[in-house]
């Protein structure tokens, strides 16, 4: 197919180098001439906006709220990108903070370095944390009042499968607050994180007052929480699957 003068670089390149233009025919400039690579600083002004005090950004948005952009097949952060342009490199174990609290700025004049442990003081110091406690989560399973029953089982020995089955929650929950990871706010006696249960032997005379109580109406799970054993365990009793000589 032969080659092609450039009539900007002036390099002859092979006639495949060079861009279709309208009409099928080959342009006179280089695909490198016709589509210029950009450098970073050219990528990075061409989505900023520089009209108020804050250079916001016009790019990606992440789900977090701040600017995103590709730099050599890696996904950055924005103001990261705008510190390394107008600031230098960024030390290792530090990030950029916002000094204005506008997640899509990029001004360089409004971030600076500072540990983890920094930001989370500055957003603080700020008033912008906001701590839910308890039931004031959208997320929380159980009320305040359930939980204050729940510590009451704990401190009488009562096990962790047992709650769980009688509020509808997991062990793992009752375990994290048994010990204390969750709802710590609301006052326990010191005796329920240490506080052990030991398997109940079971005997004729328990077996016997499980299948009354069992057959006045009381159900399995207030069972489960008189007798300090487990759903199934009480299931297998009054259901005749165990104890059969009885």
């Amino acid at each position: 197919m032969g080659t092609k003068k450039c009539v900007k670089c002036l390099r002859e390149l092979h006639v495949q180098s060079f861009p279709k233009v309208r009409g099928g025919r080959r342009g006179s400039n280089c695909k490198k001439c016709r589509y210029p690579r950009l450098t970073i600083k050219q990528k990075f002004d061409k989505k900023v906006v520089k009209k108020n005090d804050c250079w916001d950004w016009r790019g990606e948005i992440t789900r977090h709220g701040y600017g995103a952009m590709t730099i050599n097949g890696v996904h950055t952060n924005a103001h990261r990108v705008s510190w390394i342009i107008h600031k230098g490199k960024i030390p290792e174990g530090l990030i950029v903070c916002h000094a204005c609290d506008n997640r899509s700025c990029c001004n360089p004049d409004h971030l600076f370095l500072g540990t983890h442990k920094d930001n989370m003081q500055d957003m603080q110091k700020k008033g912008r944390k906001v701590t839910l406690k308890g039931g004031e989560s959208n997320l929380s399973k159980l009320t305040e009042t359930e939980v204050k029953l729940i510590v009451k089982d704990l401190a009488e020995g009562v096990q962790n499968k047992v709650i769980s089955e009688r509020f509808g929650v997991s062990p793992n929950a009752i375990s994290s607050i048994r010990r204390g990871v969750s709802w710590s706010h609301i006052t326990r006696p010191k005796s329920v994180k240490k506080t052990r249960t030991h398997c109940i032997v079971m005997t004729r005379e328990l077996v016997n007052s499980i299948r009354i109580d069992y057959a006045r109406g009381m159900r399995l799970v207030d069972l489960c929480v008189k007798y300090k054993r487990s759903r199934s365990t009480i299931d297998d009793v009054v259901k005749n699957r165990t104890w059969l000589n009885i």
